[in-house]
C-alpha cells in the first residue's frame, strides 16, 4: 500500500493566497493557483518571510542609496523581510496579459471605426451623386434679386400671385403629353417645335410637385415670377412664370435649360457660328490650345443645366462683355444665357468663344426674331 503523501502549507508572497503542495516539491517552481505567478518553493534550510507585521509597526522599505529615481512606471518596492525571488519570478504574467489585451482592444476599436466610416461613406456618397439639379452638385445660385412690386409696375400682391401660380405649376408638372403643355406655356408657337424635338414620341416624363414656394423663396422681377419648388423625385427646381394679359404662363425653355443645339452635337460638329446656350457660369483659370494667351483672354467654366457637360468659354479680357459677365466674389455660379461658337480649326472640343450675353438668367424676356 502506497504510503500517505506528505504535504506542506505555503503562502504566496504576492497575493497571500494559502495553498498546500507536496513536500517533494521543495526547491522547485510552482504556479500560484490564485495570481498565477511562478514561485520557487523554499527548502527546509531557507528563511521564510513573516506573513504579518507587528501591530503599529511600519514596514521599512528597501532603499538603495545609489539608485536613481525612476519614472511613474517603476515596480512596487519589496517590503522588509519579503521573500527575495530570482529573475524568473520578477515578471508576472498578468500585467503582460493586460497590456496585450489593451493592444488587442485598441486594434478592434480602430477596425470598428474604419468599418463605420466605410458604411457612412457608402450611404452618403450615392446621396451626393443624386443631388438636385443645379443646387447642391455645383453650389449654383441665381443672380436674380427680388424687385419692389410697385417700382416694377406690378400691382399684384404675393398672396394673389401664389394663389394663381400654384395650380398652374401643379398642372404643368402633371402633364404627360406635349399637347397638355401648349396651353400652359408662354410663346407656344415657338415652344411647340422645340418640345416635339425634345420629346419625339410626344410623351413627357412626369415629375410631380411636392412643395410649392420652398422656404418662401418667391422672386418678382417686372412681369416675371420665379418660384422654387420640390418635385416628387426630391429635386429642387425653379419655375419661371410670366404674367400676361391672357393670364400666367410658364417659361418652358428655362425649365428644361433649352439650347439651340444639343451639347453633345455642339462639341462633335464644332460650329463656328454662334448658338444660344443656357449655362452655369463661373470664373476659372484655364489657358491652353487656341486660348493659351492669358493676357488676351479671360476664361470661364460653363456647365450644362443637367450638369452632364462642361466647356471652357473665353472672352477678350477687360472687354465690355468680360466686365458684364465676371461674377462678384459672393455670387458663386451664375445662370446666364450665352452665344457660343468654336474658333476656326479648333484644337480642342471643349474650348469655345463667348460672343454674346443673350440675357442674365435663363428667361429670354424679349424673344429673338
Amino acid at each position: 500500500m502506497e504510503s500517505a503523501r506528505r504535504w506542506s502549507g505555503y503562502v504566496c508572497p504576492d497575493c497571500r493566497f494559502v495553498f498546500r503542495i507536496p513536500r517533494d516539491h521543495d526547491g522547485q517552481g510552482i504556479v500560484c493557483p490564485s495570481c498565477r505567478r511562478l514561485l520557487k518553493i523554499p527548502t527546509l534550510g531557507d528563511i521564510t518571510p513573516t506573513l504579518m507585521a507587528p501591530a503599529n509597526q511600519e514596514i521599512p522599505l528597501e532603499v538603495d542609496p545609489e539608485a536613481k529615481p525612476k519614472g511613474p512606471n517603476k515596480r512596487r518596492r519589496k517590503k522588509a523581510g519579503e521573500l527575495v525571488t530570482h529573475d524568473w519570478e520578477q515578471a508576472p504574467a498578468s500585467p503582460r496579459m493586460r497590456r496585450g489585451e489593451k493592444t488587442k482592444m485598441r486594434k478592434m476599436l480602430m477596425l470598428g471605426g474604419f468599418l463605420f466610416s466605410v458604411i457612412v461613406a457608402s450611404i452618403t456618397v450615392p446621396m451626393i451623386m443624386k443631388a438636385p439639379q443645379g443646387v447642391t452638385k455645383r453650389s449654383v445660385v441665381s443672380k436674380s434679386k427680388p424687385i419692389d412690386q410697385e417700382s416694377a409696375g406690378l400691382h399684384i400682391d404675393d398672396a394673389t400671385i401664389l394663389a394663381q401660380a400654384e395650380p398652374l405649376a401643379r398642372k404643368f408638372m402633371a402633364a404627360t403629353r406635349v399637347d397638355d403643355l401648349l396651353g400652359l406655356v408662354r410663346n407656344p408657337e415657338t415652344a411647340e417645335a422645340r418640345m416635339r424635338s425634345l420629346y419625339q414620341d410626344g410623351q413627357i416624363p412626369v415629375l410631380g410637385l411636392t412643395t410649392f414656394n420652398v422656404n418662401g423663396g418667391l422672386l418678382i422681377e417686372g412681369d416675371f415670377v420665379s418660384v422654387p419648388i420640390l418635385t416628387s423625385q426630391h429635386e429642387d427646381k425653379t419655375v419661371n412664370i410670366e404674367i400676361t394679359p391672357q393670364g400666367m404662363k410658364i417659361d418652358w425653355e428655362s425649365w428644361v435649360g433649352w439650347s439651340d443645339i444639343p451639347w453633345k452635337e455642339f462639341q462633335s460638329t464644332q460650329p463656328t457660328t454662334s448658338h444660344v446656350f443656357r449655362v452655369y457660369l463661373s470664373a476659372v483659370e484655364y489657358y491652353n490650345f487656341d486660348f493659351s494667351d492669358e493676357t488676351k483672354w479671360q476664361s470661364y467654366l460653363l456647365v450644362s443645366p443637367d450638369l452632364n457637360y462642361t466647356l471652357y468659354g473665353y472672352v477678350e479680357k477687360s472687354s465690355a462683355l468680360d466686365n458684364h459677365l465676371r461674377p462678384n466674389k459672393d455670387e458663386g455660379n451664375l445662370r446666364v444665357t450665352l452665344g457660343l461658337k468654336f474658333p476656326a480649326k479648333p484644337k480642342n472640343n471643349s474650348q469655345v468663344e463667348i460672343v454674346d450675353l443673350v440675357t442674365e438668367g435663363w428667361v429670354e424676356k424679349t424673344r429673338r426674331p
